[in-house]
């Protein structure tokens, strides 16, 4: 049988063998800790690291799977795949020391196929005082475990002993029938020295993979194993690859990303063809058109939506929905779900409940509510489809690979006279036609059969906050009195109703946190209705520090003042998810015996990245000040970062320029 793997990105190969200068210094095998290692203090091409990956080896292997074979529910479960780990680490500095402590999820279908953790061992290396080397066992009885979802057990441990100095080993392989995708990371948080990931692969499965964060390895070969191999009724040959990484740096989380997944340096894996020992073979991984026909087939998607279509014959005429316009039944139909099936929480492009057991419990995972929505919608005559996407957290489509994996989230797109609705029925706070952030993540694939489309996913609406002031000087308090009215859309509002959650003191203690003086006076508006902006205002004083002189903020120290672009560079694009927008205007009132020796002065800019008005009217003892600061995109390349940080610093320097009164 012919032994099958496919890898992309193969112009980007290169093969070479690991620098034999390092292994002066450094021991790249578990057990064997050498002298230079325990009495390093710093790592020479990153001396701030509190950590260093010395050596880290994934092993990956297939074996027979004998214990219980036939209750598995998946024809390629025939095999288990073998994931060992080992991983070597100095810890350099106090800040390492979380380096040891390690959770490891393990992934369970059903009570039939579940993955399994074997440690085979976990040691921490320390240097007495009198310079001999001394070695800590960790006991396997202290691992910890925690049920993180329906499908997911989270095991944790602790290694003993660690401190400043110390060098930590683990190994330990997961046994999983689950052989679709899986993945390996060669970089991590601390810089890694040497990473290195030997698969091998058996003639039954073909897959192909996926390089992310990098262009090219440092290491690859491949070479096919002597003599064969024999599982059951099965005698084959299997083949070697060896993928090495070396000297990467720590990846550095930066702010405005969609998630390090996205950034990190590694490689994933899927099955794209199955091979049969009888002959022939079964493609897996085709087209996205493929991948669409599955969606509308299998019976925890499209079949589903068939299931909700005939509930909707009961429910329907029980939501008084005659004499509507078609947005109006769109809307009640969207927030009758809202308001009576209640999220769990999980994500999933399937659903995690039959259709029975949904309405029963009124509770679900979010391909539970919309595809049962959109089965109502079709019920009710509106087109609606389908769009199955990628959260934030999970990560960025790469649409040259068509992989199951890439999907973890399903929204409704309806299709209204001119308009286009995408909707998510998971979170009541949130109007019927905006979406949340975590959907917010460029595309996603309509799901029709034989079709591959698809839709941009963003926020349209900008999302503005407004501050309005009114501020007199009471000379008789040695104060300035302020009414403050705040008026936020969109996103904006959502954030602001998230902090409310019904409880105006909530907000209150938010807004003296924030800003650090007293409120009176808190009144809100449209606080529930998520349609519309949400508004309050509050009246505060702010004390005087020379009442000859008066500085006077116009506006009262709240506009922006933190760049969020702190660092002096950036690799990454900055992702702003929605775009934005600040807007003030203040309105100060100057008393009969005081005279104005400063004002701010106008300015108009505008460019590809930002814009910003400021203008300053004054009319006798009434002086008005606008402000409007908006950022042109939400999404920026890494090279239109330094640019981008000094226009925000131009900003708030100029938000922060001062009205000055003087006593005559």
């Amino acid at each position: 049988m012919k032994q099958t793997m496919t890898f992309l990105f193969a112009m980007f190969f290169t093969q070479y063998a690991f620098s034999q200068e390092k292994q002066n210094k450094y021991s790249f095998e578990l057990g064997k800790v050498n002298q230079y290692e325990l009495t390093m203090t710093e790592y020479e091409k990153d001396r701030a690291a509190e950590a260093v990956v010395i050596y880290e080896e994934g092993n990956f292997y297939f074996s027979g799977n004998v214990e219980n074979r036939a209750s598995y529910n998946f024809y390629y479960a025939e095999f288990l795949l073998n994931k060992n780990r080992k991983i070597k680490i100095k810890i350099l500095k106090e800040g390492g020391l979380k380096q040891a402590e390690f959770a490891i999820s393990l992934y369970n279908e059903t009570e039939y196929s579940f993955e399994k953790l074997i440690i085979s061992s976990a040691s921490v290396y320390n240097l007495t005082e009198d310079n001999k080397i001394e070695k800590t066992e960790f006991d396997a009885r202290n691992i910890t475990e925690y049920r993180l979802n329906k499908n997911y057990v989270v095991k944790t441990f602790t290694l003993p002993n660690v401190k400043v100095g110390s060098v930590i080993e683990v190994e330990y392989d997961i046994v999983s029938p689950y052989i679709f995708s899986f993945e390996w990371s060669f970089q991590h948080r601390i810089p890694v020295i040497y990473n290195v990931l030997k698969y091998r692969a058996i003639p039954y499965y073909a897959y192909v993979y996926m390089l992310k964060g990098a262009t090219k390895f440092d290491e690859f070969n491949e070479q096919s194993v002597v003599g064969t191999k024999v599982i059951q009724h099965l005698e084959y040959r299997e083949k070697d690859y060896r993928i090495g990484m070396k000297n990467l740096p720590a990846f550095k989380d930066e702010e405005f990303i969609t998630t390090p997944k996205d950034y990190i340096v590694s490689i994933d894996f899927q099955l794209s063809e199955q091979f049969f020992s009888s002959g022939g073979s079964k493609r897996i991984l085709s087209t996205w058109v493929d991948l669409n026909n599955g969606f509308v087939k299998a019976d925890n998607f499209g079949k589903y939506i068939k299931h909700a279509e005939k509930a909707a014959k009961k429910l329907l005429p029980t939501l008084n929905l005659t004499g509507e316009t078609q947005e109006q039944t769109l809307e009640n139909i969207v927030n009758y779900v809202k308001t009576n099936y209640r999220w769990n929480e999980l994500y999933g492009k399937y659903v995690f409940s039959q259709m029975n057991e949904f309405l029963r419990t009124k509770s679900g995972n979010d391909a539970n509510l919309n595809l049962f929505l959109i089965g109502l919608l079709r019920a009710s005559g509106f087109d609606v489809v389908p769009v199955v996407l990628s959260t934030r957290e999970n990560g960025t489509i790469n649409k040259q690979y068509p992989f199951d994996k890439f999907f973890n989230y399903v929204i409704a797109c309806v299709n209204l006279s001119d308009s286009i609705f995408y909707i998510d029925a998971t979170d009541p706070m949130l109007p019927f036609n905006q979406l949340p952030e975590r959907c917010l993540n460029v595309e996603g694939l309509v799901v029709k059969p034989q079709t591959d489309e698809w839709v941009k996913i963003e926020e349209k609406e900008l999302s503005v906050i407004y501050n309005e002031f009114k501020i007199n000087l009471l000379s008789d308090k040695n104060c300035l009195n302020a009414d403050i009215k705040i008026e936020a859309n969109a996103v904006n509002a959502y954030d602001f109703r998230k902090i409310l959650s019904g409880k105006n003191e909530r907000l209150i203690h938010h807004l003296k946190t924030k800003y650090g003086f007293e409120i009176r006076a808190f009144d809100i508006s449209n606080a529930e209705k998520y349609k519309k902006p949400i508004a309050f205002s509050f009246t505060t004083t702010l004390p005087l520090k020379d009442e000859q002189q008066i500085e006077i903020h116009p506006f009262c120290q709240m506009s922006l003042s933190d760049n969020p672009f702190k660092l002096p560079s950036r690799t990454l694009p900055v992702d702003l998810i929605y775009r934005r927008a600040y807007k003030y205007k203040s309105v100060i009132q100057i008393p009969d015996d005081y005279k104005i020796t400063s004002l701010p002065v106008p300015i108009d800019a505008k460019n590809q990245y930002y814009s910003l008005l400021y203008s300053v009217v004054q009319n006798g003892n009434t002086i008005e000040i606008e402000a409007t600061f908006e950022f042109s995109k939400n999404i920026y390349q890494a090279k239109e970062y330094g640019y981008m940080r000094s226009c925000v610093n131009t900003v708030i320097k100029k938000l922060a320029e001062q009205v000055v009164l003087e006593k005559n």
